[in-house]
């Protein structure tokens, strides 16, 4: 089903109806239908509102196109019963906001993006030739590969974190159960608070790591932590 927003032929393909945007802007700012299964947002869109897509448990396919610049906090649908699948990022995504750390009144969790809840969506991908971002080998980076945001992957056995990378964004490695090592190499010089709520079984931080945040690993279930 398509729908025309504007004379200027903006529209987004839904497999359902319920969702309802603002003419002016092109932001979701409301959705009626739960039973919605694909959202395929067509050219033109910009940036959806914060939460546009809470409550629609049954996506399972979610593809933003090349005109999508900012991914908002709240728009990768997880959580208990979420069935999403397919997530796809066009060439044109160029900014990832964080969660404000009085959001949900957790002050001592800042800078929660959605990229942490990617891990749960079997196939994550981004148009090659997105000048911001890229994701390689489970890890969502900026494109020159200094700035890590997120891995992504299901769980591996070891897991050696490029020496392109100098920043470790917040919630990096958040609720990962399934790593058993991971190598921090002495390129990266800050890190955020990254392993929140994380089970990795082995963490070994290289010479050279200048600045780990507060809270770095808040409610974090690490069984061996390793520094130089």
């Amino acid at each position: 089903i398509e729908y025309t927003l504007d004379e200027q032929g903006l529209t987004a393909r839904l497999a359902a109806n319920g969702i309802r945007f603002n003419e002016t802007d092109a932001r979701v700012i409301g959705r009626t239908a739960r039973g919605v299964k694909a959202i395929e947002l067509k050219e033109g869109l910009k940036q959806l509102k914060t939460l546009a897509f809470r409550n629609l448990s049954n996506i399972e396919e979610l593809i933003f196109p090349d005109s999508f610049e900012s991914l908002s906090v709240g728009l990768i649908p997880n959580g208990y019963n979420y069935k999403l699948k397919t997530v796809h990022f066009g060439k044109g995504l160029k900014t990832i906001s964080h969660l404000d750390k009085n959001y949900f009144g957790f002050e001592h969790i800042p800078h929660l993006s959605d990229l942490s809840l990617l891990k749960d969506v079997e196939t994550v991908t981004i148009d090659p030739d997105n000048r911001y971002f890229k994701i390689e080998n489970d890890l969502f980076l900026s494109k020159d590969g200094t700035i890590l945001y997120a891995y992504i992957g299901k769980g591996c056995n070891e897991l050696i974190i490029p020496k392109t990378v100098k920043e470790i964004k917040g919630h990096a490695f958040d609720s990962c159960y399934k790593i058993d090592k991971l190598i921090v190499p002495g390129t990266v010089k800050r890190i955020a608070p990254a392993f929140v709520f994380s089970r990795i079984g082995e963490l070994i931080f290289e010479e050279g790591v200048k600045e780990i945040s507060d809270n770095a690993f808040l409610n974090s279930y690490i069984e061996n932590i390793k520094f130089p």
